[in-house]
Order: C-alpha cells, then structure tokens, then sequence
C-alpha cells in the first residue's frame, strides 16, 4: 500500500473511533482536548525532532518552547473563563506544588540557571493541565477519556510510521545496526513503555465492561472491541521486528509485574477487603530502596540473574558501566544535586549515555538526596491517597494506583521518575492530583 494512502486510512480510522469515544464521554467538555493534545505531546517526539530541527540541549528547541506557551496560556484563559476555584485548587494540588517549588528552588544552584529556569517552565505547564482536568465536571471521567484519547492515536499512528514512513518510526541501533520500532517516541523503550501504560489502561477498561450489566454492556460494545483491538495493537509493538519477548525487557516484566498487582487488588476488592495503606506502604518503599540502591551496588545477586532469562548480559544491556561513570558524579553533590536540568550536557551525554538508565539515580544527580525525597514522599502520598479512594468504592483509583506501581518498578533501568513533563510521569501526575475530586462545585 501507498505510504500516503496507508495515512489516508488511518485518520479516516482515528476520526470514527474518537467520533464513538466522544459518544461514550459525552457529558466531557471539549476543553479536555488540551490536557490530551498536552499529554500526548510528553509522550511523543518533540515538535523540534518532528520537523528534524537541530539543537543541543543547552539551546533547547523554539517550536516546542513556543508550543507549550500557547499551551499555558490557553489553559489560564479558559480557567479564568470558567470562574475557577484557585484557593481551592491549591489546596488540592498543594503537595505537587511543593515538588515544584523545591524544582524551582533548586535553579540557584544550577551551574546553568537561566536553562534550568527555562526547563522548569516547561515543567510547570503540569500544573494547569492538572487544573484543568480538575475544572472538569467529572475529573476522574474525564482523565480516563484523555487516556483513551493519547493511546487511540498513538498505538495507530505509531504502527503507520513503522511500517510506512520508517524515517520517522524506525531507528537503528549505532553498534549493532538492529533496527528498533520508536513510532511516535523518540526511542524504542519511549514506544515499549507508552504500550505497556496503554495495554493497562484497556485491559482495566475490559474488565470494567464485563462487570456491567448485560444492558449497559450492548451500549457500549463497540469500545470494547476497539479497546480489546488496541491490546493486540500494543502486544505488537511490543514483541518488536523480532516478535520476542525480551525485544524490551523492562517494559514487559514491568508489564507482568503491574498486571499481577492489579490482580491481586482486584482479588482483595472481590473478597470485600479493605485495603490497607501501611501494607502498601511498606511494599512500596521496598521497590524504591532497591531501586535507588541499584546503581550505587550493583551486585544484588537475584537482578543480576534475572537478565540471563532474556538474552541479556549480566550488565543489563550496559546499564552498570554507565551506573559506574555516573555515581562518583553522583556522590560529589549527594544532598542537594546539580540544580534543575543542571546536570546532563550535551557533552557529557555524548560521552557516557543519554540519561542514567534508572530514574533514582537521575533524581539524585538533578535533585540531590532531599529532592529524591520529596518525589518519594509525593509518590507515596498518591499510592494512599488511591488506596483511600478503593475503600470509598472509587473504581478508577484502581487503575491510578497500578499505574503508580508500574512507574516504580520500571525506574529501575529507566529514568523518568523526576521528569514531569515526560510520559507516563505527567499522567501520574494527573492521577495523583485529580483523585477524590468529583464534584464541579468545589473548583467552579
């Protein structure tokens, strides 16, 4: 098929099944596409890499700089528009505001403040799209719309440019020559890990529809099949050119890890449990000890066997040699950090790696001991803040809080914990401020 027909067929494919969702999430404003375009955009390439615009990291890219600024102030505008609550937002999303403080105090001491000034605006955009979704009549409705939104158009346009335009869906691999699917992202763990939050999403949305009454469930039919037809399209992508499991192996075991946890909460919800926070607590400060430790001592003897199942060395694809290189940087500002993006160059990322291939480390190096802190505690106050919401019998907190596992499961050997204004931590970010806030009146 012609490149260019294959495109026809897939906006034609896109415009039917957003016209069926928009049928599904009537009762949801069409402001709600701001927080999706939003969204997507932290999951896909930047603006700069679609039009193949040449920068470094210092001089950042002006049409994404641009973009996002059209982004806020739209989103002030409409907030002043609908009479929002400001006291009352910010009581709501006070923690998060708190994390974005700190980010901005810690400019002072970045060896490059006006950069890291200018990425912490970007940053910041969060917050009005937080704002935003909580403009909402129905927030938490209204996020899981923008979450069916972001995948219903990535995994298809994603498949297109594989497989029809390979200049901007397929990379190759600068030693090996393999070729990696990158889709929409900017790399092949980009793709592998938007698949894995849209496979949870769909596989959470199946079991929601089959637990509805046979009436309500010929209405809504239809997005079943799609959303069961954008698992298959998500266990394509993963499985790569090579149809392997260990094509990406973090992002599949972090898959089977998060689908095991949102079993065994849906099997304590089933036997009428109540859910205990302190237990979840404890299990995730766990996974966060081991991940934060992993760079600094690397000899855990169960992970270094883990990656023999997967054709992979016992390095993890190279991850501890550049552990090893970034630790002792690590170490030189252990409390405090770098200051905001005031770490990576593009000098130093050219002669060690593009980022530290764990998230821990990463908010060690930017933030420092204190700032890996606050995102813990942040993160911890969501995972309670769901469990509480499953108590009171708010079924989306389920998802959330599978959400807020699989990202601390996958910082492991990836770095996005600290990187707001990236996919899937600006989701979380979202999931984390818009829980237990349904009703239109407090921020209206």
């Amino acid at each position: 098929m012609p490149p260019f027909l294959a495109l026809f067929f897939t906006i034609f494919f896109e415009i039917i099944i957003l016209k069926i969702e928009r049928r599904q999430s009537y009762d949801i404003s069409t402001v709600s596409w701001l927080p999706t375009i939003w969204l997507l955009y932290t999951a896909s390439k930047g603006i700069g890499a679609w039009i193949n615009l040449k920068s470094t990291m210092e001089e950042g890219s002006l049409p994404d700089r641009i973009f996002l600024l059209i982004i806020g102030l739209i989103g002030i505008l409409i907030l002043l528009k609908r009479s929002f609550n400001w006291k009352q937002a910010f009581r709501q999303t006070r923690p998060f505001i708190i994390i974005l403080s700190y980010m901005l105090v810690s400019v002072i001491w970045s060896k490059t403040p006006d950069i890291s000034l200018r990425r912490w605006v970007r940053e910041s955009i969060a917050l009005i799209i937080v704002w935003l979704v909580l403009s909402e009549k129905y927030p938490s409705k209204a996020l899981i719309s923008i979450f069916r939104r972001i995948f219903y158009i990535g995994l298809p346009f994603s498949i297109l440019l594989i497989k029809y335009f390979g200049e901007y869906g397929r990379l190759y691999n600068r030693w090996t020559g393999e070729v990696m699917w990158i889709g929409i992202t900017y790399h092949k763990n980009g793709l592998a890990r938007f698949c894995i939050f849209g496979f949870m999403l769909f596989v959470w949305l199946a079991y929601q529809y089959l637990q509805k009454p046979a009436l309500n469930r010929n209405k809504e039919k239809l997005n079943f099949f799609i959303d069961i037809g954008m698992i298959f399209l998500s266990i394509y992508i993963l499985l790569g050119p090579q149809k392997t499991f260990s094509y990406s192996v973090t992002s599949n075991i972090t898959l089977l890890l998060g689908l095991a946890f949102l079993g065994i909460i849906l099997l304590a919800i089933k036997s009428n449990r109540a859910l205990k926070p302190s237990k979840l607590v404890a299990v995730f400060c766990t996974i966060i000890i081991i991940g934060s430790m992993l760079p600094f001592s690397n000899n855990i003897p169960i992970l270094k066997e883990i990656p023999k199942y997967f054709n992979r060395d016992s390095t993890l694809t190279g991850r501890t040699k550049i552990w090893s290189s970034l630790v002792p940087y690590a170490k030189k500002h252990f409390l405090l950090g770098y200051g905001m993006g005031g770490f990576w160059t593009t000098s130093l990322r050219e002669l060690i790696a593009p980022h530290a291939h764990n998230g821990y480390l990463d908010a060690i190096l930017n933030f420092g001991l204190i700032g890996l802190i606050a995102f813990v505690i942040f993160y911890l106050y969501g995972a309670i803040k769901q469990v509480n919401s499953i108590n009171y019998k708010e079924e989306t907190a389920i998802l959330f809080l599978a959400f807020i596992f699989m990202i601390l499961v996958h910082n492991f050997t990836e770095s996005d914990f600290s990187e707001i204004s990236k996919f899937p931590v600006s989701s979380i970010i979202l999931c984390i401020n818009i829980t237990e806030s349904n009703k239109k009146e407090e921020y209206i």
